[in-house]
């Protein structure tokens, strides 16, 4: 008979403090499959070398049953504009979506090319914006062109800015989207959602409380570390720029997860031209998720803090299928454990993103 070894660790120690850290799991099951053949299911258990958090990646849960619907197609997706309910289409964004006072904005919203950043009627944040990204109803991501996301990194900077001239304590910048809604997208209408605050989120406060301490164990930056590792092991290395760096998550937070570190400081010296180029590195990275997922909904938040205890930088994620009925990515262990379970391999993930690319 077949026996199971316990977990086994294997251990990757990469530049200054940076550990890649794997518990190999595999567990025996009698397979119906297989005519209930004795079979082992591999787990692989990886510890983010960032925050330390966990995630477990099981790839045979890709092929699992899941109850779902057709997916909608893209055609029933833009005569939803039809319905003329939708706050961000063009002839409606005017009258339908909120202004700022004017003694934060002027004229209420700030606008450049078809993007047109206003407050979230529903916020949950002191400042918290939207920034539409098309005038189009729905645009698959690949056809939203470097030029619309350049016009509305634009004004989710001087956005920023103003902020930070008014509140100076203010540092903290999260540029979010949530595409599709099985990503969170209320609105099928592709929008960014643009957060300041005067605080870091859970993950940003844990990412830089590990950076401080790795910075006086070290004298050196942990995600700079961390990016500098996987270029030097080519597993999960996508590509690099003069002004950005992309690997798919060697933990990743979520199916797909790629990160993204950016050299510039990023909000606060860049010009017009060097914005231009981390616009054009972000929609390469994002047109490729949408070439390899299509009707897949993403996440994706750009952190920048002024204070450069970490380095801005990018994260995106894959979320389930579009369909009439769907299965959330979201259980039990990632909303009640905060302990994330994918199905995706990343280097798998890395190899399909590199041809797609």
């Amino acid at each position: 008979m077949r026996t199971f070894s316990r977990a086994s660790v294997e251990t990757i120690r990469g530049r200054g403090g940076i550990v890649l850290e794997k518990r190999l799991i595999e567990t025996p099951l009698l397979d119906p499959r297989r005519r209930f053949q004795l079979v082992g299911q591999r787990i692989e258990l990886r510890r983010d070398p960032i925050t330390g958090l966990w995630t477990r990646i099981n790839i045979e849960r890709a092929i699992r049953f899941k109850e779902t619907m057709a997916k909608p197609s893209e055609e029933s997706l833009k005569r939803e504009a039809s319905h003329a309910k939708c706050p961000f289409c063009s002839e409606k964004v005017e009258i339908a979506t909120p202004k700022y006072p004017c003694t934060l904005i002027k004229e209420g919203r700030i606008k450049r090319g078809e993007a047109i950043l206003f407050p979230n009627l529903h916020p949950f944040a002191k400042y918290h914006a939207v920034v539409t990204l098309s005038r189009d109803h729905f645009l698959e991501l690949h056809k939203l062109g470097e030029e619309r996301l350049l016009d509305a990194l634009w004004v989710a900077r001087y956005f920023y800015m103003i902020v930070r001239e008014k509140e100076p304590e203010y540092r903290y910048l999260l540029i979010n989207l949530n595409y599709l809604p099985p990503a969170g997208a209320s609105i099928v209408h592709p929008h960014l959602q643009v957060v300041i605050e005067d605080h870091p989120t859970n993950l940003l406060a844990l990412a830089e409380m590990k950076a401080r301490e790795y910075s006086e164990k070290y004298r050196s930056n942990i995600i700079h570390d961390y990016i500098s590792t996987e270029r030097n092991l080519k597993e999960r290395y996508l590509f690099g720029t003069e002004h950005s760096e992309w690997t798919a998550s060697f933990a990743p937070l979520a199916n797909g997860e790629v990160i993204g570190i950016i050299r510039d400081a990023f909000f606060r010296d860049m010009n017009e031209e060097r914005l231009a180029d981390v616009s054009h590195d972000l929609f390469k990275v994002i047109s490729a998720y949408s070439k390899l997922f299509p009707h897949r909904g993403i996440n994706m938040t750009l952190a920048y803090c002024a204070d450069d205890i970490i380095p801005p930088h990018v994260r995106i994620v894959v979320r389930p299928s579009m369909s009439d009925r769907y299965v959330n990515d979201r259980g039990f262990m990632e909303v009640l454990h905060r302990e994330v379970v994918v199905e995706m391999a990343p280097e798998n993930v890395a190899l399909l993103l590199r041809k797609a690319l």
